[in-house]
């Protein structure tokens, strides 16, 4: 390596670094007990000072939002479609959906009649129905059985409905 030299700023004052590891952001200041002390541009301080409020803020504004309190209501027991809402392809029959089952994330209501989807060789059926979600009950979702499993496909929250019990 090569041996480096630190300087007070004057020209004149060139003293050997007492560290030949200098890194790029600090320079190395000359003082009069010859101690290495690290010294940063005025730019790279801006930047650092403008890293850290960002992630201050972005902390500051994630921890403080609140959320809805989850909907300690029972789920109704019913609830009835009074248009046959259309998600994608997708055609959701009108009538009294039924509590079908639940998990830790909501409540699963069957569809009346099958769910028809249009598709170019013609329409097919599938089992599907309304998701209630536990923690707010103004949100209600799309469920169609697709592949062996539930997939929730669509929002229906703006859907002409009502709670039954």
């Amino acid at each position: 390596m090569r041996d480096l030299t630190c300087t007070d700023g004057l020209r004149s004052n060139q003293k050997p670094c007492p560290s030949a590891r200098v890194r790029s952001l600090a320079v190395c200041a000359a003082r009069d007990d010859s101690t290495w002390k690290p010294s940063f541009s005025t730019q790279q301080l801006m930047s650092l000072r403008t890293l850290l409020f960002s992630s201050l803020a972005a902390l500051l504004l994630t921890s403080c939002a609140s959320s809805r309190p989850p909907d300690r209501s029972p789920p109704p027991a019913a609830i009835e479609l009074r248009d046959e809402p259309q998600i994608s392809t997708f055609h959701f029959p009108r009538g009294i959906y039924s509590l079908g089952d639940t998990d830790d994330t909501g409540y699963y209501y069957r569809a009346p009649r099958p769910v028809i989807k249009h598709a170019f060789p013609g329409s097919i059926a599938y089992k599907g129905g309304i998701f209630l979600d536990r923690k707010d009950h103004t949100r209600l979702r799309a469920y169609v059985i697709w592949a062996g499993g539930r997939t929730k496909t669509g929002n229906l929250s703006r859907a002409n409905y009502e709670f039954r019990n």
